[in-house]
């Protein structure tokens, strides 16, 4: 199972690698959100989920391995203030207007509420987005701000600005599993793209 920003964060060489070390073996991904993801491994129809951290914690009794190592980014429009800075704090955010992915598919946008909250404020959500294409068009075109991973700062986003967040706030890409019944594969797997 994967969430659809995995390739930003290069899922799709960690594939080639693995097919190329272990040519009997084939990936099979499935789109899903993390909370289906985690589902189906409960109930044996997938081996692996592909997550972002906030989603790879509390995931008792499965187990998490990172596999990339990024943090959070804030995402505006180029022509946002904002954009001058070269890097912020969540401090500087506070009257700011938020975009997240709906927080029913994603932890990701609780934990940086969560963050927002250490920080002194809890921020004002305007939108909420089924897909990143979509969360990153609309900031493109809006005075709304964004906190992503940073792997999505490697993709060409047409009028979008990264700026480093100050706070460090995890957001790498982790491997979720029931270390009870993991395939011989799936370890395999996991092994071969968490060495990487």
């Amino acid at each position: 199972g994967i969430v659809s920003s995995a390739f930003w964060a290069g899922l799709g060489g960690m594939v080639k690698s693995f097919n190329q070390q272990y040519a009997d073996y084939e990936v099979d991904m499935i789109e899903m959100s993390p909370r289906a993801q985690k589902q189906a491994i409960l109930n044996k129809e997938i081996d692996i989920g592909l997550v972002r951290f906030a989603d790879a914690l509390e995931i008792h009794p499965l187990s998490s391995t990172p596999l990339t190592n990024e943090c959070f980014v804030v995402a505006v429009a180029q022509d946002n203030l904002l954009a001058q800075q070269e890097v912020i704090t969540l401090a500087a955010l506070r009257n700011q207007r938020f975009s997240f992915m709906r927080r029913e598919n994603s932890a990701s946008a609780a934990l940086i509420i969560n963050e927002c909250s250490q920080a002194g404020f809890i921020p004002e959500v305007g939108k909420e987005f089924i897909e990143p294409t979509s969360l990153m068009a609309y900031v493109a075109i809006s005075q709304s701000v964004a906190v992503v991973a940073s792997s999505f700062a490697a993709h060409q986003w047409e009028g979008i600005h990264f700026i480093p967040l100050q706070e460090k706030i995890p957001a790498s890409l982790c491997a979720i599993y029931d270390n009870n019944s993991c395939s011989e594969a799936a370890r395999l797997f996991i092994g071969c793209i968490s060495s990487q």
